[in-house]
């Protein structure tokens, strides 16, 4: 039955005009070489993805072991600059004789 059907098809699209069947088989062509290049397209963009999955674990393993430094250093080695320095500040006023912390910070005179 199936070759009947498929004989009957072929036949119903030898019978169009040539015009008509030569149309339909350049669109035909025009759809296979689009799905050719969106083949090739996705081929490349896969072959990308290893490059790309590399680069990302070589910089994660590079974040792991400073992280890994930084927690194996000292508090005083890991600290920021920033806080480091409002640590002296703080250390400066409270050993300041201009700063009496008992009475809200204003000396007695």
């Amino acid at each position: 039955m199936s070759q009947e059907a498929a004989a009957a098809k072929q036949q119903a699209a030898d019978s169009r005009p040539l015009g008509a069947r030569l149309d339909s088989a350049k669109a035909t062509a025009r759809k296979a070489a689009s799905r050719f290049t969106a083949a090739e397209e996705a081929l490349a963009a896969a072959q990308a993805r290893p490059d790309e999955a590399a680069e990302a674990v070589r910089v994660a393993e590079a974040d792991l072991a400073e992280v890994r430094q930084l927690a194996q250093a000292t508090p005083a080695e890991w600290s920021p600059p920033a806080v480091a320095e409002a640590r002296d500040l703080l250390d400066a006023l409270e050993t300041s004789p201009l700063v009496d912390p008992l009475h809200g910070g204003v000396p007695e005179t």
